[in-house]
C-alpha cells in the first residue's frame, strides 16, 4: 500500500512538473493533477502491458521506438479522460510522456537514495 501511494505521489509530482515545463500540457488545478495521476497509474498497470504485448512486432521492427508511441497514447488518453486537463496534440502527449518518465525516474532515484 505504501508503494502504491508513493507511486501515485511521484506520478502526480511528475505530471505537475511536466505541466510547468510544457505550454501544451495544461492542468486547471491540483484536483486535475491528482485525478490524472490516479488514472495514469491505473492505465500503466493494466492497459499498457496489454498494448505492449499486442504491439510487440511493431516495437521490434522499430527497435523499441514504438513503445514511446504507446506511452504517449496512454498519457493522451489519461488527459482526455481527466476533467480540467488538456493537451494540444498527440505529439505533445508523446513529448510529455517522455518528460514525465524522465522526471519520475529522477524522483524515484532521489527517493531511493534517502
Amino acid at each position: 500500500m505504501k508503494k502504491l501511494l508513493a507511486k501515485l505521489i511521484l506520478t502526480g509530482l511528475s505530471l505537475y512538473a511536466a505541466d510547468l515545463l510544457m505550454e501544451t500540457l495544461i492542468f486547471a488545478d491540483v484536483k486535475a493533477v491528482a485525478t490524472a495521476a490516479v488514472l495514469l497509474t491505473i492505465l500503466n498497470a493494466t492497459v499498457k502491458p496489454v498494448l505492449k504485448l499486442l504491439a510487440l512486432p511493431v516495437t521490434f521492427a522499430t527497435l523499441g521506438l514504438f513503445s514511446w508511441v504507446i506511452s504517449g497514447a496512454i498519457l493522451f488518453w489519461t488527459i482526455r479522460m481527466t476533467p480540467g486537463s488538456a493537451v494540444a496534440s498527440f505529439f505533445s502527449a508523446m513529448i510529455a510522456s517522455a518528460a514525465v518518465a524522465v522526471i519520475n525516474g529522477a524522483l524515484e532515484k532521489i527517493m531511493k537514495d534517502d
